[in-house]
């Protein structure tokens, strides 16, 4: 069963339930690494999948809810011998990187994803359900005008 129990949102961590969510402000370091909000920690302890999101974040999935994720999307087009399940595939799985937690609640954001939130240092760690997005602060602030004009 693993750390994620039966559902991909719902970590069992001590008996309670997690589930990703809430904002956080962090900075990344001078070697990549940024640290993770202490009460997420826990899900991550068995390692992570760090990948590029087409919404100019990145996503990070628990090792379990990577997996879940996977199957999900890829559905009906499970075989690489069809077309649409290759490239599936190549979307969602080619740019995707497993990381660890380090003994001081960080990972080590690989390069290739590095240079996706440029030079900003400032990070914004956002829980969404089953898994967590990491936005460069300046992109996320934008992001929360742009759903401040939807909600009006």
């Amino acid at each position: 069963m693993g750390i994620n129990g039966l559902n991909s949102h719902i970590y069992p961590i001590n008996g309670a339930v997690m589930y990703f969510f809430g904002s956080f402000d962090y900075s990344i370091d001078a070697r990549g690494r940024i640290s993770l909000p202490a009460r997420y920690r826990a899900a991550f302890i068995n390692g992570a999948v760090i990948k590029e999101s087409p919404d100019s974040c990145l996503e990070l999935y628990t090792i379990n809810g990577f997996e879940t994720e996977t199957s999900t999307r890829l559905g009906e087009h499970v075989s690489n011998r069809q077309k649409a399940g290759r490239q599936i595939r190549r979307n969602f799985l080619a740019g995707a990187f497993e990381v660890d937690l380090d003994s001081q609640g960080r990972i080590l954001i690989p390069p290739q994803l590095r240079k996706l939130l440029g030079d900003e240092k400032n990070i914004a760690v956002i829980g969404c359900g089953d898994y967590v997005e990491l936005w460069p602060q300046s992109i996320w602030e934008n992001e929360l005008k742009k759903q401040e004009n939807l909600d009006e």
